[in-house]
């Protein structure tokens, strides 16, 4: 990315920003998502609410044992479960198209706000003495909202919200300041994976250039010419790259943010400073950050165990007829050996041995040594291309995960001739060995795998370390299906 100073100017029109900085919008535009989303998730809470009705009383999925209470009290029941999911929906941000939420943000939300949601509603029905509510009927509703709410937020108001922002009503026209590390990133992840309601304008102080993963952009202008850029381009946002060194440039961009009232978001500069995993605290009236040393302990780290344990259980009795397919497909086409195992740096730089399905001719290595896998790598048989491709090769790692040497989530283990070589190139390489290596991690789902930059995935993967929580599993798992169908950078 070429530098601010040395980018050719731009034939900006020449604007009077004097008299007044405030954009003219349209406050009726900004309502059509709120309302559509609100009457949509109504009519499926209410739908799944009394379908669950239906079948636990009409047709009696198990037979009633005991009285059954009045129809009047299960009304009663449906307006408090509406109005509990409605606000722990609007408490999450998804009646806001102009948030960027990608459709894992917004599944994990909605998740999140069923089991809240739940547990406050039982306790509801608990102090409620004049009937006594069908537990059944609770949960099976609640499912059902669960799962019409997701499929709502999936198959009607994603297209619906990228349809409104094409024709300006309620998304945001963003723009991308900075030419720091993680311009290109943010850029990247813009055009590929763009949020609802989100519309890319282009980039300020920096070129994207040719002949990288990331498509060109247009380029609007240098950082001094941002406040012409913001009401030519009728900006409502900018995503901020710039390093935390940069403080004049930085400034700037403030400066007219607040002159023009626009959103701003920071991408931080996560070799520079993390904004991970701190407590603010005080000495004397003295602000101070603390870090933690560990980033999952306590409750969490036993929460975490205690998933991998029942996922990789259950994982290991749905999926056994699949592992003995792919084995005898394995072993038809190439012999033995079935599973591959190969020495990798985990938790604590613990060496363990992993297990994956054999992908590539057997001593695929016994003449280069150890190396990545390459697109069209001339090394993996045709079956061996099809798994790596499905990531259905990662499948006996489960046991690894049972055993405790890996989590399903977490940063990918290397191997230990790679982690000596990154270690000394890598800034603050080793600190993705402070949790698990996982299955599938943050990097992964971001589409950096296989041969890509190791400094990339290594400040995805430092990301997480220092930001984890059960919620951020549950958002990269449902991501992790998504990349899988995809099959991107995976050979």
């Amino acid at each position: 990315m070429s530098d601010d100073i040395n980018t050719p100017d731009q034939n900006i029109p020449s604007i009077d920003v004097r008299s007044g900085s405030e954009r003219p919008r349209s406050h009726l535009h900004q309502a059509v998502f709120p309302v559509l989303a609100l009457l949509t998730d109504t009519f499926w809470i209410s739908a799944a609410y009394w379908f669950g009705y239906w079948l636990r009383f009409t047709v009696e999925v198990i037979p009633i044992t005991k009285n059954m209470p009045t129809f009047e009290s299960y009304v009663l029941g449906y307006f408090g479960a509406l109005g509990i999911w409605i606000i722990l929906l609007a408490r999450g941000g998804l009646y806001q198209m102009a948030q960027m939420r990608c459709l894992s943000d917004q599944l994990s939300t909605i998740v999140k706000a069923g089991f809240l949601g739940f547990l406050f509603f039982l306790a509801a029905a608990f102090f409620y003495r004049d009937e006594s509510y069908s537990r059944l009927m609770i949960a099976l509703s609640w499912l059902l909202i669960l799962v019409a709410v997701s499929i709502n937020r999936t198959i009607i108001l994603r297209p619906l919200s990228r349809w409104l922002a094409r024709r300006g009503m309620g998304g945001s026209r963003v723009a991308v300041v900075g030419n720091g590390p993680q311009t290109e990133a943010i850029v990247d992840n813009l055009i590929w994976r763009p949020p609802p309601g989100i519309e890319l304008i282009g980039t300020i102080g920096a070129h994207i250039p040719q002949g990288t993963r990331v498509k060109p952009v247009r380029y609007l202008g240098k950082i001094s010419d941002m406040a012409s850029i913001i009401l030519s381009e009728r900006l409502d946002r900018l995503i901020i790259t710039i390093p935390f060194s940069d403080h004049t440039n930085i400034l700037t961009v403030l400066k007219e943010c607040a002159r023009f009232k626009l959103r701003y978001d920071f991408v931080p500069d996560l070799f520079g400073m993390l904004t991970s995993g701190l407590q603010v605290t005080d000495l004397g009236g003295v602000p101070l950050l603390v870090f933690r040393s560990r980033p999952i302990d306590g409750w969490g780290a036993v929460a975490k165990r205690v998933t991998d344990i029942v996922v990789s259980t259950v994982g290991l009795l749905i999926l056994w007829p699949i592992l003995l397919i792919i084995t005898l497909v394995i072993w038809k086409e190439s012999g033995r050996p079935i599973l591959y195992r190969q020495q990798r740096v985990g938790l604590d730089n613990k060496v363990f041995t992993m297990n994956k399905f054999r992908s590539m001719q057997p001593e695929a290595e016994s003449a280069s040594g150890p190396v990545w896998a390459k697109k069209d790598d001339p090394r993996r048989t045709p079956v061996g291309a099809f798994l790596r491709r499905s990531n259905l090769d990662e499948l006996p790692q489960l046991w690894n995960v049972l055993k405790g040497e890996m989590s399903l989530v977490g940063p990918r283990p290397e191997r230990p001739f790679f982690v000596e070589k990154f270690q000394e190139q890598v800034p603050r390489y080793l600190e993705r060995h402070r949790v698990r290596a996982g299955m599938t991690g943050w990097a992964q789902v971001n589409g950096l795998r296989g041969n890509t930059s190791i400094e990339e995935r290594t400040r995805y993967d430092n990301y997480y370390v220092e930001n984890w929580s059960l919620w951020f599993d549950l958002k990269i798992l449902v991501r992790t299906l998504s990349a899988s169908l995809k099959g991107e950078n995976a050979y």
